[in-house]
């Protein structure tokens, strides 16, 4: 899983932050920004049936909270 966080993440944050680092703190910056906010959250992913995690993880507790319903 690992390999294909850095496949994507070398193709990808190029475009997300397309800027040049001039600091370490700018490169700390955009690297947690594409992470935890595109990555993590709006990305779509194979593994998670083409959706994004936001997405996938809110089909699935509604569905959880469904079950507990009935």
């Amino acid at each position: 899983m690992i390999e294909s966080f850095h496949a994507s993440f070398k193709k990808e944050e190029h475009y997300v932050f397309p800027e040049n680092y001039r600091t370490f703190e700018q490169a700390r910056t955009n690297i947690f920004e594409y992470i935890e906010k595109w990555y993590n959250r709006t990305r779509i992913h194979s593994g998670l049936e083409m959706m994004s995690p936001v997405q996938y993880e809110l089909i699935h507790l509604n569905g959880q909270a469904m079950i507990r319903d009935a």
